[in-house]
Order: structure tokens, then sequence, then C-alpha cells
């Protein structure tokens, strides 16, 4: 269906700063109210020890910040049969999920879905900010839906594996930053980021940073004359999910990582007797969505009030066999086996070889990349070789710190 002019019925959301009277601008009133039930069919499928991991019921998505708050790029409407699908049904590293939502007390047009929309069971209007770029979608019948929608269940080793070759609208849209944004912001940024290897690092650096800092619902306006994340960062020091998010998001751009701000709301709590999720105008919330290639828009948690987002988790089957029953042979078994002992020491000396081929490689490619790239790559390398001597580190330690951890191992072995 050709795109139209975005109506009034989104307008209310597109520019406000954030979009909710509970976020930055008008004070954090927040209320046990009900606001939706949430229904996941096979629900158990994505259970994680009997619980649930954090889940978010996502709005909209904001990709420009203002220095002083949220609003999105220029929309354009598609009006959505019932069950059209809005995008690809299948990606890399997700699951399908089915959610039909209940509107509880005052009734809302707005679609809330986890992870990304697929399909909603009734006409609805789709906000695009570009074919690839859904901002939002809205129904008529405002008393519930169902929806299907793409859950992302990557796992670190797929997040720290995927491509660092953005597409051009990530590129154009999630990276750019006020012209007039504080140094010490991208000073910040670079501290945070510079030891670390991949994308998916620094924005768990960068996560970790903020989740140290004390959440709290009691905080002044932010000045209208400073830019808001410099104000929280560094002054005010405190805060909610909007500070936090914002905070977030601008870091990650600063150091290069497409990331884009996400508001609706958390997952509220599991009623086992309905098999429902509760959720109250109390789980408002604002968090961050990185994007990586191949993989799409994974979400971050650095609110220190909430759980942060496990991605320690396999997400694809496993292909290891089970040792207890294919365990290899003990290595006293070579006292038996004739001339075990020079296969031994053949063995060895081409495994030397090997070792002293890798390592000449290494240096020489090493000797070809910049200086920052060398230092980074130098830096990864030891962080490894002190996780084997069972260095003693904090999440999130600067080098400066894993140096003097290293020596003092060191000197204890």
């Amino acid at each position: 269906v050709a795109a139209t002019k975005t109506p009034d019925s989104f307008e209310d959301f597109r520019q406000p700063g954030l979009p909710r009277e509970l976020l930055i601008g008008s004070g954090p009133e927040l209320s046990r109210r009900r606001v939706m039930t949430v229904e996941i069919e096979d629900f158990p499928a994505i259970f994680k020890d009997e619980q649930p991991g954090p889940l978010y019921w996502r709005s909209f998505t904001y990709d420009i910040y203002t220095g002083h708050g949220w609003r999105t790029s220029s929309t354009s409407l598609d009006e959505v049969p019932p069950n059209q699908s809005l995008q690809p049904a299948q990606m890399p590293y997700h699951i399908v999920i089915r959610q039909t939502v209940r509107s509880v007390g005052p009734e809302t047009s707005t679609v809330h879905v986890a992870g990304e929309a697929l399909a909603v069971d009734q006409y609805s209007r789709a906000a695009w900010r570009s074919s690839e770029d859904l901002f939002g979608i809205q129904v008529d019948r405002t008393a519930g839906y169902t929806a299907t929608s793409l859950l992302p269940v990557a796992d670190e080793r797929a997040l720290r594996s995927a491509e660092q070759a953005y597409p051009g609208w990530v590129k154009q849209r999630y990276l750019p930053l006020p012209s007039e944004l504080p140094a010490r912001i991208k000073d910040l940024a670079i501290q945070l980021t510079a030891a670390q290897a991949t994308p998916y690092d620094r924005a768990r650096a960068i996560e970790t940073y903020l989740r140290r800092i004390p959440y709290t619902l009691d905080v002044p306006l932010p000045p209208a004359d400073q830019d808001l994340v410099e104000y929280f960062l560094f002054d005010l020091r405190k805060g909610y999910c909007d500070y936090y998010a914002s905070a977030m998001v601008v870091l990650a751009r600063a150091a290069g990582i497409p990331a884009r701000m996400a508001v609706g709301y958390a997952s509220g709590a599991y009623d086992l007797n309905s098999r429902r999720f509760q959720v109250t105008q109390a789980e408002a919330h604002s968090w961050v969505e990185v994007y990586f290639p191949k993989v799409g828009w994974v979400a971050f948690e650095p609110t220190a009030a909430r759980p942060v987002v496990d991605k320690s988790q396999d997400s694809q089957p496993s292909t290891r066999q089970d040792l207890g029953t294919n365990a290899a042979p003990e290595v006293n078994a070579l006292n038996w086996m004739p001339g075990a002992w020079l296969i031994a020491l053949g063995g060895m000396l081409a495994a030397s070889l090997l070792a002293l081929s890798y390592i000449a490689r290494v240096e020489v490619r090493l000797r070809h990349l910049p200086e920052a790239e060398v230092a980074s790559q130098v830096y990864r390398r030891l962080r490894h070789y002190g996780s084997r001597l069972a260095v003693k580190l904090e999440t999130g330690a600067t080098p400066y710190e894993f140096a003097t951890a290293l020596h003092g191992r060191i000197q204890e072995l």
C-alpha cells in the first residue's frame, strides 16, 4: 500500500521530547494501576530456570537525540490489513512468538510487542521511517489485539562475532549526534570502550558503567541550557530509566556503535494462575537497542533498578558431544602403546613449531595495523591470559586497574 502522510494519531508520539507523561520533562508520577495483560502462546518455551528472562513490550523507537530529549525522523503511514506481514518472518537468531494483549482501564490504540512486530490480527496503521525501520503501530479496536513478533535470542558468542559492516540506513540514522555535544561525553565514551575489541563488548562496558549510577525517582527537572546526558553523567549522577537509556545511546554512538531509544513497558509480573503478564503503570520504561549486522536490534539494560539482559546462554543448539560417553583415552594409556613416547615427542615438537609460526604471523600483522588497533588487540590478549591466570577483577575495570591486578597475580605465582 502506498505510504501516506502520518496522521494526527501519531503526532503526540513523534516529537514530544519523550512521548509519555512518565518520562523526562514532566516528572515520574508512577502508579500500580494495571494498564494491560499479555499472554504469550507456548510461553514455557522461553522460560529460563522456571522464570522468564527480562522482556520488553515496545511501543515506539527514537532515532534523533536533540540534546534535551528524543524525537523521530519523519514517518510515513501504511494501512495494513489483518494478519498481513510487516516484514520477513525469518531472521537469524530470532524466534517467532504470538502474544495477546488486553487493555485494562483507559484503552490505548498503541500496539506493544516483544521484539520486532510481524503482524497484527486487525486493521492497523504502521508508521515507518523507511522500509526497514518501523516507528510504531496503532489499531482501531483498542480493547486488545493478538500480534506475532520476532524475539531476538542471540547469545554473546553470536554478538561478538557479528560483522561491523552496517547498512547505510543504520549509519545514517543511528550514529549521528548533535554537533554541539559536549566534549567530555565523547571523552568518556572513548575511555570506557578503547580497550574493548568488539561493538558488543563496548556496549557492555558502557552498560556496566551506567548501572553503577544510583537509581532514584526523586530528581529535579534538567536544566534547560545544558545537554541532558552531560547533566546526568557529570552533575546529577542519579536518575531513572530515561536518563540511563539516553546516556547509553549517546555514549554508544560516540563510540561508533549504532543505537536507539526504545520505549514501552518492562515485562511486569507473571501470574501463574492466569498465565499472563500483569503490566502496571509503574512498568513504563525506556531502554536501549543496539544494532548488530545480520542479527538486528538487541536490547540492553543500563538502568540500575532493572535486571540486566542475560546473553550468556547459547542461542543455537549445541553440537558438542557428550564427553561422558566419548571420553578421550587417558594419557597413562601411552605407557603400554609401542613407540608412544616417540609419537608424543613428535607431536610436541610439531605443536611448538606451529605455535612459533603463529606468533610470528601475529607480530607481522600487528606491525601493519594502526597504533590504536594494536593497543586494543594486545590488551584483549592480556585480558585473555589474565583470565587463565585467575586474575581477580571487577567487571568494567579500567586498563590501569587490570595492569595492577595482573602484576599482583604474577607476583603471587
